[in-house]
């Protein structure tokens, strides 16, 4: 079953007084995207497809992508 809404926050109600060892939530997270209304997105992200070709201290390191 897949559900086609956001949901923000999952509930647990346990009844009588029982307790919670584990709890796992399945799902995939997705940002709010209100929260990126007016922001310019960064193309030399690595998150889009940005690689590091160069530095200007390659001769003493090689440039990481961490």
């Amino acid at each position: 079953m897949t559900a086609q809404t956001r949901f923000t926050h999952p509930r647990l109600s346990i009844y009588p007084d029982g307790g919670v060892a584990r709890l796992r939530v399945h799902g995939q997270a997705v940002p709010d995207p209100r929260r990126f209304d007016g922001l310019t997105p960064d193309p030399a992200a690595r998150e889009l497809g940005g690689v590091v070709e160069a530095s200007s201290s390659s001769a003493a390191t090689s440039p990481r992508a961490d």
